[in-house]
């Protein structure tokens, strides 16, 4: 009993782990028959010793993917400053915000968009699964997709950089755990940025180099 239990655990955890959706149903299903059949093998307290594992194992499994991947560049000055251009000055990444004055030539364009996911068990599958759901098997997952964009110029429009980011943040939500979406657009939010501050300082060398053309 004690390896089955194990196995079915290992599981659940694998498919959060890899982040497959698709994979839910299966997993569910699994942890229904498990639960079905512990429930006529195991005394109730033994059973409830099933709970914990799983509710920290889904509820502190969050994904994140960006694209391109964030590879932990070390943050220092761009060496150029710029004027923010239809942009909000509250959500920009770091490296663009220490960067920013008002009496540049170069201007600063940045723009970031946010689209939510919803992912839920189907509730036929749900009904016969019960079981699973009561030890805390997942529920659904919330998804949230957010994209950048940054555009420098100089004072006679030239490009000077063009820069994109790209992020997934998803999370399993269960009866006794998961998030909304608030927080989940503050991750996505944060990790497009940081891909935009890395793309920057990769680039802080060019960048310095770089003497803003005479307006045409």
């Amino acid at each position: 009993m004690q390896r089955v239990l194990i196995a079915g655990i290992v599981l659940m955890l694998a498919a959060t782990a890899l982040g497959f959706a698709s994979l839910l149903p299966l997993v569910v299903l699994a942890l229904g028959a498990l639960g079905r059949w512990g429930r006529s093998r195991l005394r109730a307290p033994a059973a409830g010793l099933l709970i914990p594992p799983l509710i920290l194992g889904f509820a502190g499994c969050t994904q994140v993917r960006t694209q391109p991947p964030i590879e932990g560049a070390q943050p220092h000055p761009l060496g150029l400053q710029g004027r923010l251009v239809d942009s909000d000055p509250s959500r920009l990444p770091p490296a663009v915000a220490s960067a920013v004055s008002d009496s540049s030539a170069i201007t600063f364009k940045y723009a970031e968009q946010v689209k939510q996911g919803h992912y839920t068990v189907p509730v036929a599958l749900g009904l016969v699964t019960s079981p699973a759901i009561l030890l805390g098997a997942p529920l659904g997952q919330y998804t949230v997709n957010a994209k950048a964009h940054l555009l420098i110029t100089d004072e006679s429009g030239r490009e000077i950089g063009k820069y994109d980011a790209q992020a997934e943040v998803s999370r399993w939500y269960g009866l006794y755990y998961g998030s909304g979406f608030r927080d989940l657009e503050r991750e996505a939010r944060q990790a497009v940025r940081r891909v935009i501050d890395e793309a920057l300082y990769r680039d802080a060398t060019r960048l310095q180099a770089i003497k803003p053309a005479a307006p045409q």
